[in-house]
């Protein structure tokens, strides 16, 4: 149907820009498929080439992001398990240092002090299953050096040696919480690339949406711009 034919049909032959614009709505939707034909092949293989390098990209971005959580979940399992815990297991072996010397001090019960010093080494156990870096394995080396001293002192060297090997454990202590901010700081980084990366789709998903209103606009823009020629009686 043209609009000519629109125009012999109608009683008034004057139907107005509004009836004009109407019919070439209609043929625009009908002639579309035909339209997507008269895009050159430089044209074709540029926008193919523009939509292969988005989807590219976005694959990329894609296996990243993967990357990136993965290492967040590392990072925030080593914050409990690495970190955590064994400030916990420190504490648990200071307090069980002191349990002993009091008994040591004001009790002849050896059974109570052998249960301490079983405790002690079920925790250093479960410390060393832990992640060490270079420095908190020389402070661990130099206490358990410390703990076998306290164990051969007397009576009076014993709270010499019970001094050293606080000390120990609060430098100990003190790298937790160092290795702890440091895990905390590399999540945070993980963190923001993964925001830069969410950001960076978003922004392609944007572009191949404008790419595609454009191919579907184009070739309606040039049926819509056509002149009609002035309807006869």
């Amino acid at each position: 149907m043209t609009w000519k034919f629109a125009a012999r049909i109608l009683p008034n032959p004057y139907f107005g820009e509004y009836c004009q614009k109407a019919v070439s709505l209609k043929l625009a939707y009908l002639n579309f498929p035909f339209m997507i034909k008269k895009i050159t092949w430089p044209t074709r293989y540029t926008i193919a080439c523009v939509l292969v390098g988005i989807m590219v990209i976005l694959i990329l971005v894609n296996v990243f992001e993967k990357l990136s959580n993965s290492k967040l979940d590392r990072s925030i399992q080593s914050i409990y398990a690495d970190r955590l815990l064994p400030a916990t297991y420190l504490h648990q072996i200071s307090h069980n240092l002191y349990e002993q010397e009091i008994l040591a001090t004001t009790s002849s019960n050896t059974e109570k002090l052998q249960q301490h010093r079983d405790r002690i080494q079920a925790i250093i156990r479960d410390y060393e299953t832990t992640y060490l870096t270079a420095e908190e394995q020389r402070y661990w080396l130099q206490f358990k050096s410390q703990l076998n001293d306290f164990y051969r002192a007397d009576a009076q060297g014993k709270q010499q040696e019970l001094t050293a090997l606080q000390s120990t454990l609060q430098d100990l202590s003190r790298l937790q919480i160092g290795e702890g901010q440091n895990l905390k700081t590399h999540s945070t980084s993980l963190i923001g690339s993964n925001n830069l990366s969410i950001q960076l789709e978003l922004a392609l998903a944007i572009i191949l949406g404008i790419v595609v209103i454009i191919l579907l606009l184009k070739p309606n823009k040039h049926i819509l711009n056509f002149t009609a020629p002035t309807v006869l009686n």
